[in-house]
């Protein structure tokens, strides 16, 4: 959030590791549903996260150049391991899956189907003093045994580039994404978490390319000016059954997005009372529609206390569609509220007030319970498409330097039925999709998110138990018979435990309820994995899944019923 540029003084490298977990589960929470201040003031998150990134950078290679020269007298020094300035990693990938309902097809006419799953995952880590690079790339292919309309290819990315072009002037900032998407979970599923309808699905591409031209007023302030272009496309696959969606459903159009911004924040002469100043402009334009966003608003935070601070929003924002909206969004911002931070381990934040012409409130909490065990909550109201929507959480992800840009195999950020890669291929890759699926339109909505996540990890197991609420109202021209309000709720709980050196064994279990287009449908999904390594560079690994969603009411074409999926996966895996 942009209060974070709020914070007194900057974090060192310095900070224990609890707390360093804390920070990355924060910002995975975060992303799970785009904060109030990122629609005031467009992607500020990534200026802190630059900040932090670069202190981060340079402390890394002065102690690369201690240790170097430490080495070069002999001395051995104590500490972590070194990160490499580049590496690049690469693995193949081979798997057969049954699944007991290939098309993904409701009231039981669903036929089983064995296939054949190849892959190719290719990685790239880079780490200097200016810049940080972190892609993964997952190539997988489906060859059915029975059906060969289903067989397919499919995309996965995930890229983060951060540096500075000229020092302490010109930064850069590119994300870029690839996924399969469902355009409605009220549409035809399967137990991977995809669906094999052609109409329901679309291969998903995204990216956000933003430089930054900064300068600093000594200690009184620093100015930003960026130019931030994001895009989203929709790709209509190859293979897949058609099957038919409701005459009113409009699947998303690709999305272009302009934000100019300049932005004035305190400077070291401010320690007491901080403030950030923004005016920013936005230009979305879709294949048919548009919308235009325009603000200009003020951020401060009063020290009342070391641990206790006041907080506050002002400001004036605009909302134009193409789409006739069914409320006037155009209005002043006012938040009020107060922060409060008891240690490294413990921060709350929370703000209420009025936004978009709508009672708004927000909040957050990062609370490291001990060592091992974390508490995150996050309350956020936004007004956008879901194609901004998901450019928004693109947009917040930050990086873990050295690390995956989505955190790893074996951690779930997102909460909610996503899109993932291959388990076989680096695990669950996370993606920029909104857990809730709440459908892929071209609808403007007002979206309130509450997500809260326990998480605990020892040496050898680790869990995370999330639950989340996500309220949709439509602010467009409403469908006639349907309620402009959709309703969708779920936990999930995920576990990962070490059973030996060679061993690992992985679990999930997630249920959900949506109300939406007149009806209700509920989801149940559960898996169990097991991965052994044969070696350093090659593992076998096998799945099981099972996905049952039952449905009533709803209206259109929807498809109404029980739906069952289940899905065993026997794989290979050999990296170089």
């Amino acid at each position: 959030m942009i209060l974070e540029r709020l914070r007194f003084g900057r974090g060192a490298r310095s900070v224990r590791p609890a707390a360093l977990r804390l920070a990355a589960a924060t910002a995975v929470l975060v992303v799970a549903a785009p904060s109030a201040f990122a629609q005031i003031t467009p992607m500020t998150t990534r200026d802190n996260t630059h900040r932090q990134e670069r202190a981060q950078r340079a402390q890394d290679q002065a102690d690369r150049a201690e240790k170097k020269a430490a080495e070069s007298q002999g001395i051995s020094l104590p500490g972590g391991s070194e990160i490499p300035p580049l590496e690049v990693t690469a693995a193949v990938d081979l798997a057969e899956v049954y699944t007991s309902n290939a098309s993904g097809t409701t009231g039981g006419g669903g036929r089983s189907d064995f296939f054949t799953r190849p892959g190719l995952n290719l990685g790239l880590r880079a780490n200097t003093a200016r810049w940080v690079v972190d892609a993964d790339y997952f190539l997988t292919g489906e060859w059915h045994m029975r059906n060969h309309r289903l067989d397919r290819i499919n995309n996965h990315l995930n890229m983060l580039a951060q540096g500075e072009v000229l020092p302490e002037t010109l930064f850069l900032d590119a994300r870029a994404f690839a996924t399969p998407a469902v355009l409605s979970r009220a549409g035809s599923l399967t137990a991977d978490q995809g669906s094999y309808s052609s109409t329901n699905t679309r291969d998903t591409y995204g990216f956000t390319f933003r430089p930054d031209l900064r300068h600093t007023f000594g200690g009184f302030a620093q100015g930003d000016l960026w130019v931030a272009q994001s895009g989203m496309y929709f790709v209509k696959p190859s293979g897949g059954i058609p099957t038919p969606l409701p005459t009113f459903f409009q699947p998303a159009q690709n999305t272009n997005s302009t934000t100019l911004t300049a932005q004035l924040a305190s400077g070291t002469d401010f320690t007491q009372f901080t403030w950030v100043g923004t005016a920013s402009a936005t230009d979305t334009f879709q294949e048919t529609v548009w919308q235009k966003q325009r603000s200009a608003v003020a951020n401060f935070q009063y020290a009342l206390s070391r641990s206790f601070a006041l907080v506050g929003t002002g400001g004036y924002s605009t909302y134009k569609s193409s789409l006739p909206l069914i409320k006037d969004l155009d209005g002043p911002i006012g938040l009020g509220g107060f922060r409060y931070t008891l240690d490294q381990t413990f921060l709350l934040m929370i703000q209420g007030g009025t936004q978009n012409n709508f009672p708004t409130y927000i909040g957050s909490l990062q609370w490291q319970i001990g060592p091992s065990m974390a508490f995150l909550a996050s309350a956020t109201d936004s007004v956008s498409t879901p194609q901004e929507r998901v450019l928004g959480n693109l947009g917040n992800m930050g990086s873990t330097v050295g690390g995956n840009f989505y955190n790893g195999s074996t951690d779930f950020p997102f909460g909610g039925l996503g899109s993932p890669a291959p388990y076989g291929l680096g695990g669950q890759g996370a993606t920029p999709l909104p857990g809730d699926m709440l459908s892929f339109d071209n609808q403007v909505s007002r979206y309130r998110s509450f997500q809260a996540s326990l998480s605990y990890q020892v040496e050898r197991t680790s869990f995370r138990l999330t639950g989340y609420n996500t309220i949709q109202n439509r602010l467009t021209q409403p469908i006639p018979g349907i309620s402009p309000r959709t309703t969708v709720y779920g936990a999930r709980f995920d576990a990962s435990r070490q059973m030996s050196r060679e061993m690992t064994a992985l679990a999930s279990l997630e249920g959900s309820r949506a109300e939406e287009f007149g009806g209700n449908d509920r989801i149940l999904r559960a898996s169990v994995g097991l991965r052994y390594r044969l070696s350093m560079t090659s593992s076998v690994y096998t799945d099981a899944t099972i996905l049952n969603r039952e449905s009533e009411g709803l209206l259109g074409g929807f498809q109404n019923g029980s739906l069952t999926d289940l899905r065993v996966t026997v794989g290979i895996r050999k990296s170089f």
